[in-house]
């Protein structure tokens, strides 16, 4: 995946990128990951940010922008918050490979390479079992969704382009 301005101008706005999963007019359903801005992700009635906060005193525009384990089902999602990654963000105007893995136990699971290959943040890949989320084991599809904000946070054009998508059975 390569962003042109997307991390700096989309300030407020994210991919849903998932695996295993499928749409319907008024639903998601899948797992996978986010990929852009949550910084600020609240629940109703409920004071607790269950989005990437590592970055959030710094002012909008200069925040990086990260991934993190979101559960899609009908009804709601579910993100976990210690699977943000990179730890040093994504930074606009550079390639990254992004892998997803969800398998039949209710795993999900990502990491991230750079254009060379290399792995980023060796070691700290994060996976997280979701026993508590209700999955259809029978969806096999792949969706990537956009969530934005147009509003006061939208600070230019950008573009974001995925490139060499997959798919496999491991």
């Amino acid at each position: 995946m390569y962003s042109s301005s997307f991390f700096r101008n989309a300030t407020r706005a994210h991919f849903a990128i998932g695996v295993r999963g499928g749409l319907t007019p008024t639903s998601v359903s899948g797992r996978g990951i986010t990929l852009g801005h949550t910084e600020e992700v609240y629940k109703e009635g409920d004071n607790v940010n269950y989005g990437c906060a590592d970055y959030l005193p710094l002012p909008e525009g200069s925040r990086p922008g990260m991934s993190q384990i979101e559960s899609f089902f009908p009804g709601g999602n579910r993100l976990f918050p210690t699977t943000c990654r990179p730890f040093a963000g994504y930074k606009d105007g550079t390639w990254y490979r992004v892998t997803i893995h969800a398998n039949d136990t209710n795993w999900i699971a990502y990491w991230i390479d750079d254009a060379k290959g290399d792995r980023i943040d060796a070691g700290h890949e994060p996976a997280v079992p979701d026993f508590n989320s209700p999955f259809n084991l029978s969806l096999t599809g792949l969706f990537i969704v956009y969530s934005g904000d147009g509003g006061a946070a939208y600070r230019g054009p950008w573009k974001m382009r995925f490139d060499g998508i997959r798919t496999g059975w491991f």
